[in-house]
């Protein structure tokens, strides 16, 4: 093989003293006789990166898109764009390019002064200097006193603009005093606007409705559009719902003044920021929305109209013209479930002794919740059910009419209450607070040894519910929800768990939340197993394994390790003596038998096997049970699924208040225990900064339901006050920037002297009390616009100064448990998370 190193290093390394002559030679042409010629340069811009302004508001209404037109036509430079600014001038230039040679330009870093200029050997001070990213070029401004000395270059344009834009936010809220901000935009125009969420109470505020593929939106100003936004208005007084049709979000903003007279562009100024249009100012002012799935209404044989289905998932997409140019459009997405909705899962599992439910002994429990946003404007009916292997019990209450709000569900248990029979009245109760409460004979006659039960609740509208729009809303539309639990019926030994378990999912790195992408084949979960020191003496060898079944899924490989010194047999089992048959529905049973009684810690695994990704059950909590031959011994954590999406929820705050206090009459307020603080906390995690892309902008807002109790009446007047977020558990919270003031105000901060970072961001930080009566508000937002480098790929804050307030004179609060539900969301201009 030959060596050609030598050669080539030879034909590389020409020495320096043969270089330098001919770089000399070379320059010094070119200084002493430049050449003409011609270049075309093409300049290429990265619109997602435009921002436009520092103010935060018309930064809002730029970031992300062309520059708005300066001219009515759309249009920016004609002829050779080498002349003014006026409309008029058939070379007008708004787009100009002028050049500068060095001799125009300051180094105001001076990163070659005192270097001689002579000589041109590359050990020179100056020669080592001239390196890429180092040069004076790479800092050179213009000289300011030679500003209007470059040279011009014509400019062409062959592109037009959007002249104005369509700004979607809640008209009735911000021009018409309405109670609530259905799109929760914080302000007109901020970040995201073009892509922002309805979410609108369908009770308090309206039903969304589009009975049009595609229909033209008047933009006419809030006078004119006050009577029609009245006429839709709910009326709960004559049981008619409201209606918001998609003009209650339709604006138009323009960047420029285009009726401004002058002869050149206008801008907006910056004290008042976009200027806001209507079509009766522009006749050539259009609007249409259209909703890709079509309408939602439609004229029956009788000539009545009818709504088909909700609205929600869906979204409303609005564009137009303004002069035959298109506007800049924008998407609302729409979230607007208009079932009830029943929530039996706290708790999913009753547990009673046999000693509480024998004549004459009778035990209430609570049972769950369940609501009917639409209440106020219909009827309902609830029906329950429990059954084991050889019983079945059905109670039905009356048709009733209920708010809109959240109402209790209890059951009376005992073994001398009539046989559950939905023809004998009086077994499902409504009372005039509209709290519910089924009664079942405990165990029943005919299972007198059934120690596990399933139980279910639903909910059915019995009215047709009619609208301010004329648009009925048939029962069969939205009108049913049904959820169910478990009963545990032990023998007086053991009454308590003697057993602690908690399981995980082994490949997350959330050990309670799989977030799935569709890739997913299986999911292994691992399980363990602690007596806790309650059945000293009386621990079990035998016990039943309940492994919760997943739809979509199939159970495999399930695994039990045997304590040290110790060993397990574990069998699955299909039939079992006194429980209840379709218990094989919801549950895999697996008998464990060990070679003495379990009185040690032991673990498991298992796998769900994935077979039909959709089918699996999202944000649903999935436990496992273990119990002896007559009674439950322990019940695990509950693990859930969801699908990973740009930003996701995984964890929300639980507010345990603990015992308190009874409230005097002027009220009380009760801090959140020290013991509360460690699950006190929201969790955020932004997947696509994660993974090293454009992160997201996001809100998460918070709706508490009443407090519910047993035998008490609900409370719709609590409230929780959040304090300020803290990065830990015991604080400190998040403090104020010096001078703060509130960025909203205007009168402060006009669009030219914007409000500082700091203080949008202290801002959008703080959380709004919310009050125990279904209305969200916000609690946190992350605005990218004002804080593009917050680190939110696992984002965590605490509440430690978390605060219940019952207010003064709200009556008699009882001595007993009450309980309300914090429905959270997580908002993002393209998504929204439950």
């Amino acid at each position: 093989m030959t060596d050609y190193t030598g050669f080539l290093n030879g034909i590389i390394n020409i020495p320096h003293i043969l270089i330098d002559p001919v770089v000399s030679v070379i320059v010094g042409q070119f200084m002493n006789k430049p050449f003409k010629g011609h270049a075309h340069i093409n300049f290429s811009f990265d619109m997602s990166k435009y921002k436009g302004d520092t103010d935060p508001i018309k930064a809002a209404f730029t970031q992300g898109r062309l520059p708005a037109a300066p001219y009515i036509d759309g249009e920016f430079n004609r002829g050779d764009g080498n002349g003014g600014l006026a409309k008029s001038d058939p070379n007008r230039a708004p787009i100009q390019i002028m050049m500068y040679d060095s001799s125009q330009l300051v180094d105001p870093y001076a990163v070659t002064r005192g270097m001689p200029r002579s000589g041109l050997n590359s050990g020179s001070d100056l020669r080592r200097q001239l390196k890429p990213g180092t040069t004076p070029m790479d800092y050179a401004v213009i000289d300011g006193k030679k500003k209007e000395a470059g040279t011009n270059y014509n400019v062409y344009s062959n592109f037009s603009s959007w002249t104005g834009a369509i700004v979607p936010y809640d008209r009735h809220y911000h021009e018409n005093n309405g109670s609530n901000d259905t799109l929760h935009s914080n302000g007109k125009i901020t970040p995201g606007f073009s892509r922002r969420t309805a979410t609108p109470d369908p009770g308090r505020d309206g039903i969304l409705v589009n009975n049009s593929a595609s229909e033209e939106v008047p933009i006419d100003t809030i006078d004119s559009l006050k009577p029609f936004l009245k006429l839709y208005a709910p009326r709960p007084k004559d049981k008619v719902a409201g209606v918001i049709a998609p003009s209650r979000y339709a604006n138009v903003f323009t960047y420029y003044d285009y009726d401004n007279p002058s002869s050149e562009p206008v801008p907006v100024s910056d004290e008042a920021g976009p200027k806001q249009i209507y079509a009766d100012q522009h006749s050539g002012l259009a609007v249409k929305v259209t909703n890709p799935k079509g309408v939602n209404v439609q004229t029956n044989s009788q000539g009545k109209d009818v709504m088909t289905r909700p609205l929600d998932g869906e979204v409303w997409h609005y564009e137009g013209t303004l002069n035959g140019l298109p506007l800049a459009d924008a998407t609302v997405q729409l979230r607007q479930p208009l079932t009830p909705t029943i929530d039996l899962s706290t708790p999913r599992y009753i547990w009673l002794n046999r000693s509480e439910v024998k004549a004459p002994q009778k035990r209430d429990t609570n049972v769950g919740t369940w609501r009917d946003p639409l209440g106020d404007y219909t009827e309902n009916q609830l029906t329950g059910q429990i059954s084991s292997t050889l019983a079945k019990q059905d109670v039905v209450s009356s048709s009733f009419n209920a708010p809109g709000t959240t109402h209790s569900i209890a059951a009376n248990w005992a073994d001398d209450n009539p046989q559950g029979d939905p023809n004998k009245p009086g077994q499902f109760s409504v009372d005039k607070d509209k709290k519910a409460k089924m009664y079942y004979q405990m165990p029943p006659q005919k299972a007198p040894k059934s120690t596990f039960f399933r139980g279910k609740v639903k909910v059915q509208r019995t009215q047709a519910i009619e609208t301010s729009a004329d648009i009925t809303i048939p029962t069969t539309v939205a009108g049913t929800a049904e959820d169910y639990y478990f009963v545990l019926l032990n023998n007086d030994t053991p009454d308590e768990m003697w057993y602690t378990m908690k399981k995980s999912f082994v490949e997350t790195g959330d050990p309670t939340i799989h977030f799935m992408d569709g890739k997913e084949t299986k999911f292994s979960i691992a399980a363990t197993v602690d007596p806790n020191g309650k059945g000293v003496g009386k621990y079990p060898q035998n016990l039943m394994l309940y492994i919760p079944k997943v739809k979509g899924t199939k159970l495999t490989n399930v695994r039990v390790a045997a304590p040290t010194g110790m060993t397990v047999k574990a069998v699955p089992v299909t039939v079992q003596p006194n429980q209840l048959s379709a218990i094989t529905d919801y549950f895999d049973t697996y008998q464990l038998t060990f070679n003495r009684a379990v009185d040690k810690p032991f673990s498991y695994t298992y796998e769900y096997e994935v077979t039909k990704a959709t089918d699996i059950p999202r944000d649903e909590p999935f436990q496992d049970m273990l119990m002896s031959d007559t009674q439950a011994l322990a019940i695990s954590n509950g693990l859930t699924f969801d699908d990973l999406k740009a930003v996701n929820l995984h964890h929300v705050p639980n507010l345990d208040f603990k015992k308190q206090p009874a409230p005097g009459s002027n009220g009380a307020i009760y801090a959140l225990p020290a013991e509360s603080l460690e699950e006190s906390y929201f969790q955020v995690r932004d997947n696509d900064q994660s993974i090293g892309k454009t992160p997201h902008s996001w809100t998460l807002t918070a709706a508490m339901s009443p407090f519910v109790a047993m035998g008490a009446q609900d409370r719709n007047d609590f409230r929780i006050h959040w304090g300020g977020p803290s990065v830990t558990k015991t604080g400190p919270v998040e403090g104020k920037p010096d001078g703060y003031h509130n960025p909203t105000d205007r009168t402060v901060f006009p669009a030219g002297n914007p409000a500082p970072n700091d203080f949008w961001n202290y801002y959008n930080h703080q959380a709004a009390y919310v009050t125990a009566n279904d209305t969200p508000t916000v609690c946190y937002t992350l605005d990218r616009l004002t804080e593009p480098d917050a680190q939110a790929a696992d984002l965590i804050r605490y509440y430690p100064e978390a605060k219940l307030q019952v207010p003064t004179g709200t009556g008699v609060v009882q001595d007993t448990q009450y309980k309300a539900t914090i429905t959270y969301t997580l908002t993002t201009p393209d998504s929204t998370l439950n």
